[in-house]
């Protein structure tokens, strides 16, 4: 009898006070009720995923296979121990917003194929699928969190220990540095912008769950506070620091806008490099002292070159232009050119010489059309462009329908990767920021549609202990 009813409580049979318990914390997830967050466990695997895939960067040099194999072996390894480790539980999940996200990706990795990129998205995809029906969503975002704030710590700690990121040894800090700035590119990333977008995303994420925390995990919190704010300031970027500020008070101020806000930003986003530089235009007046608040190159440069997107809007509308007068090809037209569809293209030879004072391989691949939507039009074309926005939107609606105070953090966290991607490539296959994307979308693939969720609650209540 004894044996009975412990195995009655450990797998939340019908009828005990766990089950009870669970049951009922359950459906008030589902229908986005306020729930309240205890200590709840991390999943080790979630915590160490950015930061194990970033260890490629530390290697500089040629491309070597071992490198390849050894990091394609340390994914695999990580998705071995999610399939392989025991579940009690398994959580019902809808994959579209994966799915969807996947075929829009697919467009891009298959042309040229990429071995590595192929593996890599086949891994990281198998992941997802797999944490989101066997890890609580709760769980997953914490831990998701705190992967991000793991990574900002380890780059800090690196950098502290004198190791220095391969592109900075190959001679970009030469340009970084000249005119009196000192931008850093840390350790675990071979370029710029990406580690404090990843540090902005995770001090919006954990300003909604620190005080929900206690003991140890409060302490690693704060040091990865403290290494995300020197990642921002080491970097000297201004917008994942303003998307930081901004959302976090948007969030904070207008909890009424919360459910609508990573969706609208999804939608701009996808016309961003039409619109914003007629936004900035109109509303210069506004973005000049915030630049020069957010920026400590205010001193080296004048406010007016700070807000006006750093020869951003060239880049757009030349790209632009040369999509509407030399992409004539429908099957280019409907899915682009595959993978640096900016190169293979040629819209690229019309704006590279915006680096021609660095020293810069190959500048007509290297740079990019600094907007994730636009890069995928190159890449995927009209139809793949169409897959990302669903995509996106599909996955805002289901992160912003989760209870607070993760559903707050983590649809915070992807409103400013979205704000950061109206800049720079960020949503494209082989950058760390779309295989976090991956894990987002099996967030979102276990959170429930508010209105399905509703009616579930309703039709199913808490079952009555007997």
């Amino acid at each position: 009898m004894l044996a009975a009813a412990r195995i009655r409580q450990k797998y939340f049979i019908k009828g005990t006070p766990r089950y009870d318990a669970r049951m009922g914390e359950r459906i008030a997830i589902s229908a986005g009720e306020a729930v309240d967050l205890p200590t709840v466990g991390r999943d080790w695997l979630v915590v160490l995923f950015p930061t194990a895939l970033s260890l490629r960067n530390l290697y500089s040099g040629a491309p070597n296979p071992l490198v390849t194999v050894g990091v394609l072996l340390l994914v695999g390894l990580l998705v071995a121990i999610a399939l392989l480790r025991p579940s009690n539980q398994k959580f019902p999940a809808s994959y579209g917003p994966m799915v969807t996200l996947f075929a829009a990706s697919a467009l891009v990795i298959i042309r040229p194929t990429s071995m590595f990129t192929s593996a890599m998205a086949i891994l990281v995809g198998a992941l997802s699928y797999r944490l989101a029906s066997t890890v609580e969503v709760r769980r997953l975002v914490v831990s998701l969190i705190d992967g991000l704030g793991l990574y900002c710590l380890a780059n800090i700690a690196l950098y502290t220990a004198g190791i220095r990121s391969g592109t900075e040894r190959e001679g970009w800090r030469l340009f970084l540095s000249s005119g009196g700035e000192n931008r850093i590119i840390y350790p675990l990333e071979r370029s710029l912008s990406l580690p404090p977008v990843i540090a902005a995303m995770f001090l919006v994420g954990v300003l909604f769950l620190i005080r929900h925390q206690k003991g140890q995990w409060r302490v690693f919190r704060i040091l990865c506070i403290a290494s995300a704010v020197a990642i921002i300031l080491g970097s000297a970027t201004r917008v994942p620091a303003a998307a930081a500020v901004t959302v976090a008070a948007v969030s904070l101020l207008f909890p009424a806008a919360r459910r609508y806000l990573a969706a609208t930003l999804v939608l701009l986003a996808a016309v961003s490099a039409i619109a914003l530089p007629k936004i900035v235009a109109s509303a210069q007046y506004v973005f000049e002292p915030l630049a020069a608040l957010l920026s400590s190159r205010r001193a080296n440069s004048n406010t007016t070159d700070l807000a006006a997107l750093n020869g951003r809007e060239f880049i757009w509308s030349h790209a632009l232009k040369f999509w509407d007068q030399r992409v004539t090809d429908p099957f280019n037209t409907l899915f682009g050119f595959g993978m640096e569809g900016h190169y293979r293209s040629g819209a690229s030879g019309g704006y590279f010489r915006l680096l021609s004072g660095s020293i810069v391989r190959d500048p007509e691949r290297i740079l990019s059309v600094h907007n994730s939507f636009l890069q995928q039009l190159f890449d995927a074309g009209i139809f793949g462009w169409l897959l990302l926005a669903v995509a996106l939107v599909w996955i805002a609606v289901r992160l912003s329908s989760l209870p607070a105070p993760v559903g707050v953090a983590i649809a915070s966290a992807f409103s400013v990767l979205i704000i950061c991607s109206m800049t720079e490539v960020l949503l494209h296959p082989n950058v760390l920021t779309y295989w976090i994307l991956l894990i987002l979308a099996g967030v979102a693939a276990q959170a429930k549609p508010p209105i399905e969720s509703a009616s579930r609650s309703r039709a199913r209540p808490p079952a009555s202990r007997r």
